[in-house]
């Protein structure tokens, strides 16, 4: 008996091997009763091959009064990260928006190929250089003036840094017309956010959502070191492609679920 035992566990074991999910199965109640019955379907879809589109990246500096201390540290890591970025992808493309209290959001350069910011003397670095800080934060401006930079040909990645809470005109109004623009944002469907929050006493769960609701992530950056690794992070999706988004049909399914290997 037990040696038939041994003979039906081999001889099931290999049949599971070959059978990589059963076609039904049950739900019971906690005495024991069956509840429901699913029959089960796989489908394994392809592979999305990855997609290479020419990379823009939108860099969103905060430049509120608070950054006065680290705008130095700050300007030196942005040139640092062009500089690599050169060496990476030398047509990589760069916009540079700075932004502080309400209505004072500027745009320094536009779509700059980053071989040609890194030429000796050229005004996009004098651009850099120039950045000050000045007085209060209001992040909603510099997602909308980022949202009309966007061109869906291109995979673009606006980086969105900043050391404190939006608060200009009021946190109230900030929030309103922060999510406004994140509406917007979720149009552009070869654009993604990824976000800073400098320093632990920064807004993390405002930046958190933004990034969340736009296909990208928010780091807790605690040096400037740590801010470099993030900007530098985020230009691999430009510099390697993105895969384009898998979408299967319910099929009159009531469950859908997706394994990865």
């Amino acid at each position: 008996m037990k040696t038939q035992q041994k003979e039906i566990m081999k001889k099931t074991t290999k049949r599971n091997a070959l059978v990589p999910l059963p076609t039904s199965f049950s739900t019971y109640s906690l005495s024991g009763t069956r509840k429901r019955t699913f029959r089960v379907e796989t489908e394994t879809p392809s592979v999305p091959t990855m997609v290479r589109k020419p990379g823009h990246l939108i860099l969103s500096i905060d430049r509120s009064g608070s950054m006065y201390g680290d705008m130095t540290e700050l300007k030196a890591l942005v040139l640092k990260l062009l500089t690599l970025s050169e060496f990476d992808d030398a047509n990589l493309k760069v916009s540079l928006i700075s932004y502080s209290s309400q209505g004072d959001v500027k745009l320094h350069f536009k779509g700059v190929v980053v071989a040609d910011i890194m030429c000796a003397g050229s005004p996009y670095q004098k651009e850099i250089s120039a950045l000050q800080a000045t007085a209060m934060t209001c992040i909603s401006q510099s997602l909308v003036l980022a949202e009309t930079l966007i061109d869906d040909a291109e995979i673009t990645c606006i980086m969105l840094h900043t050391d404190g809470f939006a608060n200009d005109s009021s946190p109230v109004a900030e929030g309103r017309a922060i999510q406004s623009v994140v509406d917007k944002l979720k149009k552009h469907p070869s654009a993604f956010v990824n976000t800073i929050a400098y320093r632990s006493n920064c807004d993390y769960t405002l930046l958190a959502s933004i990034a969340n609701q736009l296909s990208g992530s928010c780091v807790q950056a605690k040096s400037l070191n740590q801010v470099y690794d993030a900007f530098y992070g985020a230009t691999d999706n430009l510099r390697n492609g993105i895969a384009p988004a898998l979408e299967i049909s319910m099929g009159g399914a009531d469950y859908a679920v997706f394994v990865s290997k």
